[in-house]
């Protein structure tokens, strides 16, 4: 079993924080037609992520193309991580549903990859101790980040530059910073993905995923 370093981790048990000198980039909500081209640009880069991905949102994973990018995600090297199925705060839905929402996004993404997702990000980054322990007793290791690009707010290259590099101004950890951001939206893919991994590059950061940042395996 792993034992977490503790300074990786928030008062809430999840995962905030990559080791020191890794920083790990990771993508909600999809996949979605704009995952293809971001898949290809980690890949001329040699990057990895963490895709913490739905069921029914943008695309539903019933779709055949979106089927065919998780699979290509999980072949070139990437995390596969859950973020339900549809989305739904789950420190607000009764214990059934909660349960459903986790046990069918596992479920679908264990049929297209052949592997169960280990880590999850719960919607909206939305916790409690009542969500932590139920997540914890399901077999799952639960992610946040430290560093919130906002580009489901702006679409704008600038101001999400600007809240990467302000927020490793103004970060007093020694660790490494987990990044938020979202493959549903063509700006992140054309333009935030290849200028988020210059600035990191140029600060000297190795690129890992979340389960790398904890030295886990990202599957059960």
């Amino acid at each position: 079993m792993l034992l977490l370093v503790n300074s990786y981790v928030s008062a809430q048990n999840a995962i905030t924080y990559c080791k020191p000198g890794y920083v790990a980039l990771t993508f909600d909500d999809g996949p979605n037609v704009y995952t293809g081209y971001l898949l290809d640009v980690l890949s001329q880069e040699n990057v990895p992520a963490t895709f913490f991905v739905n069921g029914e949102n943008f695309l539903s994973l019933d779709d055949d193309e979106a089927k065919k990018v998780l699979l290509r995600a999980h072949k070139e090297g990437h995390q596969i991580a859950s973020h339900t199925w549809s989305h739904k705060d789950l420190t607000t839905i009764s214990g059934r549903e909660f349960d459903s929402e986790v046990n069918a996004l596992e479920n679908a993404v264990s049929r297209i990859i052949g592997e169960r997702t280990a880590f999850i990000r719960p919607p909206y980054g939305s916790t409690n101790d009542r969500v932590q322990k139920r997540l914890t007793t399901m077999g799952y290791k639960v992610a946040l980040w430290s560093t919130d690009t906002q580009d489901y707010l702006t679409h704008d290259l600038e101001s999400e530059t600007t809240n990467i590099k302000e927020s490793l101004n103004t970060e007093a950890s020694e660790n490494g910073p987990i990044v938020l951001s979202h493959d549903v939206h063509q700006q992140t893919a054309h333009e935030l993905a290849g200028e988020m991994i210059r600035i990191f590059k140029e600060k000297g950061f190795k690129f890992a995923t979340v389960a790398q940042c904890v030295d886990a395996s990202p599957y059960k």
